[in-house]
This record gives C-alpha cells, sequence and structure tokens, in this order.
C-alpha cells in the first residue's frame, strides 16, 4: 500500500476542501475480442464469501466472459485501488477482486495468518468449479508470492496469470540478503503488523518451498509486467549499493518470465507503482493472456499494445447494472462473524449484508452491513475515503447494534463517475435515498468522519425525526474557511476530484451548511477531534495548515454545544483518521451513544478518557 493514500486527505479536509489526490487514466479495451459465450459467474457480483472458520472474504466483479479474472493484491492493499485496472478488464471479460483476511470489508485475519491458509482460503472462495472453469490469476506484490503457491497446489484452476512486481522465489536469498539488518527488521515487522499478521519466517519458508517444488506452467500464458522506473534508496543505503539492489530485483523480474514456455515480459519505464502509474499495461497483459486463452495464439503472435476500440462480442454490464431491491445473499454468504445479537435486537433485515443498491439513473452505490440491533448506526467517510476506512472498527460496532457503512459515488466499489458539481447537500439527499432504497431501518445513529460530517448533519437537519444520535469523529465544521488559500490552485486541485466536489460548488455549499444549523435538543453526541501533529502534504506552508487546524478545532467545540446531552473528546496523540490511529476511542463513543439511546440517558465524557491518549502522533503545543 502506498503510505501516502491516507495522509493525502488531511491538510485539505481541515481547509474544508477534504480534497483527495486521485489518479486519473485511460481505460484501454480490444477492439476485436473474439466471441466467446459468457459463462454464469463463479463469484457474485458483490458479497461476502464464506472460507470456514467463521471467516468471510469480501469479493467485487464487474464484466462478462470466460475465462474469468481474478486480482490478488499487494500487500495491505484494497480492491478499490484496483478499480481502473478491473474496469477495464471487465469490459472484455468477467474480472473479480477480493480482499485477504483483515483487509477492507473481508473478516480479520487470525495471529498469525499463514501462507498456507490464505492459499486455503482462496481455493474456498474459488470453490470447485474452478477446475472445469480455469481462471486467469493478476498477483502483484506478495499477492503475486501467493498466486504463484496457488497456481503450483491447483494447476487444473488456472488457465494463465499475469505477475505484476511479484515477489519470487528467491526475494529471501537473491534481495533481502543484501539489505542492511536494520532494513530486513523493517520489512519483518511490516509483515507481521496489521492488517494482514503475516508472520515472516513463514513468508520466506513459502519462497524456500517453491525453490524445492517449483511452479511450472508449461505452454499455460504468463505475462510479467514490471516497473521502469527506479526508487529513491531507503535505510540510508548508498547510491551505489542501492543501484545493486536494483538490478537484483531486475534480473529476478526477468527470471519470472522462465515459468512458463509461453511468457512476455512488459516493462513500463513510467511507472514506480504500476496500480496508478501504469494501469493500462496491466490491462494489455489480461487482455493478451486472456486471448491467448481463447484463441490457443502463442503470446509471441498477439499484439503487444491493446486496441483502443469498445468490444461489441462480449458487452459488459457495470456494477450500476446491479440492483439490490431484489437481491437475495448467496449460497455462500454468511453473517459477519463478528456480529451479535443485543437484547434489543430486530429482526433480520431484508437488505444483504453486502452488496450494490441500484438508485436510478445509472447510479449503483455499495453497502456493508454487520451485527444486529436498533438504532441502525449509519457511517459515512470523509472525503476521498471508503468505507474500508472503518475496518478496525466495523466489527465492533457490529457486537454493539446493526451498523452500515456505504462508498459515495466515485469511491471504493460504488459506480463512477460521481456527478459533477457534487454538492453537500446532493450527498445528503443520496444517503437517504440509499437507506430508504435499501431497506434500512431507523432510528439511525449517524457516524461520520471529515467532510462526512457535513453530510450527516444536513441529513439531520433534514430529517430530525430519523436522527436519535451521533458521533462526530475529526469533522469539517461550519468554522472552517474554504476560501483560504489560492482560489486558483484550489480550483486546479480540484477539477478532477473523485467525488465530483469543484471549488466553486464547495463555496456556496458551505454558505447552504452554515444557514442550516440548528441546535440539536437533548441527543445524544459525541465530537472526537484530533489534536496529533502528523505528517501533512506539502501543498500549504506550515502557518496554513495552521490557522486551519484552529479554526476546526474551534468549531468542532462549537458544535459540541449544539446538543445539551454531548460529550466532546481531544485523541491528543491521534491524526486526522481517528477510526484508524485511536480505533477503541471511536468505538466506546458508539457503545456510549447508542447506550444513551436505548436508555434515555446521558453521555458522559469520562468514559472516554481511558482511550483518548492512544495514537503514534506527538500532541500539538
Amino acid at each position: 500500500m502506498k503510505g501516502s493514500s491516507i495522509a493525502s486527505f488531511v491538510l485539505l479536509a481541515w481547509l474544508g476542501t477534504g480534497l483527495a489526490a486521485t489518479i486519473g487514466c485511460q481505460s484501454h479495451a480490444p477492439a476485436s475480442t473474439p466471441s466467446h459465450p459468457a459463462a454464469p459467474p463463479a463469484l457474485p457480483d458483490d458479497g461476502m464469501i464464506d472460507v470456514g472458520g467463521g471467516a468471510s472474504l469480501h469479493v467485487h466483479c464487474v464484466g462478462e466472459g470466460s475465462p474469468m479474472v481474478l486480482l490478488d493484491e499487494c500487500l495491505g492493499c484494497q480492491v478499490p485501488f484496483y478499480r481502473p485496472i478491473q474496469s477495464a478488464i471487465g469490459r472484455f471479460t468477467r474480472a473479480c477482486g477480493y480482499d485477504r483476511a483483515g483487509v477492507g470489508y473481508s473478516s480479520p485475519a487470525p495471529k498469525p495468518h499463514l501462507a498456507r491458509q490464505i492459499v486455503g482460503e482462496l481455493r474456498k472462495l474459488l470453490g470447485e468449479r474452478a477446475e472445469s472453469e480455469p481462471i486467469v490469476l493478476v498477483g502483484h506484490g506478495l499477492g503475486g508470492l501467493f498466486t504463484q503457491v496457488y497456481a503450483r497446489d491447483f494447476p487444473r484452476s488456472v488457465a494463465g496469470m499475469v505477475l505484476v512486481d511479484p515477489q519470487t522465489k528467491d526475494y529471501d536469498t537473491r534481495y533481502y540478503a543484501l539489505l542492511p539488518p536494520d532494513a530486513v527488521a523493517k520489512m519483518r515487522d511490516d509483515l507481521r503488523t496489521e492488517p494482514e499478521n503475516l508472520e515472516p519466517d513463514d513468508v520466506f519458508g513459502v519462497m524456500a518451498d517453491l525453490r524445492r517444488a517449483p511452479l511450472s506452467l508449461g505452454d499455460r500464458p504468463l505475462v510479467v509486467v514490471t516497473r521502469g522506473k527506479p526508487r529513491e534508496p531507503l535505510f540510508g543505503i548508498t547510491a551505489d549499493a542501492w543501484e545493486k539492489l536494483e538490478a537484483t530485483w531486475r534480473a529476478m523480474e526477468d527470471d519470472v518470465t522462465s515459468l512458463s514456455r509461453n511468457s512476455a515480459h512488459i516493462v513500463a519505464p513510467e511507472a514506480g507503482w504500476i496500480p496508478d502509474d501504469a494501469p493500462d499495461r496491466v490491462v494489455t497483459a489480461a487482455w493478451q493472456v486472456v486471448s491467448a486463452v481463447r484463441s490457443g495464439v502463442p503470446l509471441s503472435k498477439l499484439p503487444t499494445a491493446t486496441p483502443t476500440a469498445t468490444p461489441t462480442a462480449t458487452p459488459t454490464p457495470t456494477a450500476t447494472a446491479t440492483p439490490t431491491a431484489t437481491a437475495t445473499p448467496t449460497a455462500t454468504a454468511t453473517p459477519t462473524a463478528t456480529a451479535t445479537p443485543t437484547a434489543t435486537a430486530t429482526p433480520t433485515p431484508t437488505v444483504p449484508d453486502d452488496g450494490m443498491v441500484d438508485m436510478g439513473g445509472g447510479m449503483s452505490l455499495h453497502l456493508h452491513c454487520v451485527g444486529h440491533g436498533t438504532p441502525t448506526v449509519v457511517i459515512d467517510n470523509g472525503h476521498g475515503a471508503d468505507g474500508g476506512s472503518w475496518g478496525l472498527v466495523l466489527d465492533d460496532f457490529g457486537r454493539i447494534t446493526r451498523a452500515c457503512v456505504y462508498d459515495r459515488p466515485g469511491i471504493g466499489f460504488s459506480s463512477g463517475p460521481a456527478p459533477r458539481h457534487h454538492s453537500f447537500r446532493q450527498m445528503a439527499h443520496e444517503l437517504h435515498a440509499l437507506l430508504e432504497r435499501a431497506a434500512i431501518p431507523g432510528p439511525y445513529v449517524l457516524v461520520a468522519h471529515s467532510m462526512g460530517g457535513i453530510n450527516v448533519r444536513l441529513f439531520q437537519a433534514e430529517h430530525p425525526d430519523q436522527v436519535v444520535g451521533m458521533v462526530l469523529v475529526d469533522v469539517e465544521t461550519e468554522a472552517a474557511n474554504p476560501t483560504m488559500g489560492n482560489p486558483e490552485m484550489m480550483r486546479a486541485l480540484m477539477r478532477d476530484d473523485v467525488e465530483g466536489v469543484d471549488y466553486d460548488t464547495m463555496l456556496p455549499g458551505f454558505e447552504d451548511f452554515r444557514a442550516s444549523v440548528r441546535p440539536m435538543g437533548d441527543m445524544p453526541l459525541v465530537v472526537l477531534s484530533a489534536r496529533g501533529k502528523e505528517p501533512i502534504p506539502p501543498v500549504f506552508k506550515p502557518e496554513e495548515e495552521e490557522a486551519a487546524f484552529r479554526q476546526n478545532f474551534a468549531g468542532q467545540e462549537m458544535v459540541a454545544h449544539l446538543s445539551t446531552n454531548s460529550a466532546r473528546a481531544i485523541a491528543d496523540h491521534s491524526g486526522h483518521f481517528i477510526q484508524i490511529d485511536a480505533p477503541p476511542l471511536v468505538v466506546a463513543s458508539v457503545k456510549l451513544v447508542v447506550e444513551a439511546v436505548r436508555t434515555h440517558g446521558r453521555v458522559d465524557a469520562k468514559a472516554l478518557e481511558p482511550f483518548v491518549h492512544e495514537g503514534p502522533f506527538p500532541p500539538r503545543d
């Protein structure tokens, strides 16, 4: 995972925009894909698959056709990171991605999570049908290592492979062996930490096992996609030593092509991180392998670039074509293992625990729910973030009551692109329509982060009879100054915003928001503020960032006084994403509000005090 993916939201959220850095790309599809009948899908368009042992994995699929392409991700990565790639592949065949245990919406990973378990879970995810209709595996990074083990152990299941900067059987002996001890220790720590809980010795053992019993694909097609842009030296390693590491790494990538007699190697000179910098290279590789499987033509005789016209032989419905008003869970779907009915449990809801909700007009929104009970917790995300940003707390919410999180248009698994000139008021209306269409019963406790705080407060202002409590997590407030900074720079930054929020829509949106502010009576309310000094993007000056922080911090104090039954807690070591940096504080806040709603009681900030000092960052002065 790119380490800056979360940090990039923070500063602009404080400035009242919440603008996330997004990567645009051109998706390319073949001009003349050979006609191939669409097989009934082996996996649902979107849902949870029971893989045994109380674990369920989240899967998301688009398109139609055979062979199916399955994407396996890098360490800690989620399916939405590969959305441009998956969407483009879905134009010429069925394309599915899944989250390993501990990632995205999937069940938490056990400690330790061993490679044999991971390969076994993938096998159960695909089911026995995989052998009758072999698939094309796309493995990225560490996912490339796991897919190699899978292809070796279940050869009849795999029709071909694409490996994107994969870890290989020689990583431990040829690459890690050249690193200084402190660098190896850091990499080992990265493996064993949340969310995947891998065991470094077990991962190295998998590499040794692949050396003892190597994978051989025979004549099955294989395309290796490799970054061409060198990385900057790390760990204090000298430039000469780093170049030796890079040369060793490139040689190992070359060696991967020997896994098949029918292979090709694509080097992307423009790419340091292929899913962002060169997604079209992966799409081309997948198209070549799929075409080779369908036609039997060797890779060497196929075009080296994907044609650009849209195919007609295998038309592909998008994610927006998946209504869920009549959807039912698949045979393999199971409730989340952590969902524990409470004394106030409601009957099993009609909406699936995980799925796409048809909103009409070509829009579908992804919804994920856990647990049982009332009131229903409904979660709205910060700008540019999807429901996976609540992965460390969502199962705990489900132990308290029914809890649902969704992805706004253009984000996560929901359809895109988002509407242009997307206003806060429009987002609040979309949330209300989603709850109606999915038959999510009220009353609601609204939980929101960052920009989501504006949306849920507009929701509450329009539907006060449906909202019985709120938890606001370092939210943007009416005190924010969206005109701070250079307007032209802000317009440029927001021009291609993934959520359709533009600068000139945002300004009247804030005025509309301020005009809608109303007292909340004695509604249970918790307001959480982050005081940890985390790194910020270098777009603005430190004094601008500090001024924006002070404004929003003061605004959050004002919001806490809108209810006569409120508590405010300051997470002094947490950054903007309190649900990631200090998850027990957020869980305790939701529990406090839900219990106050159930008992008609009051919220008390003292109940949150044991959790306010958690987090990785030093407090501000």
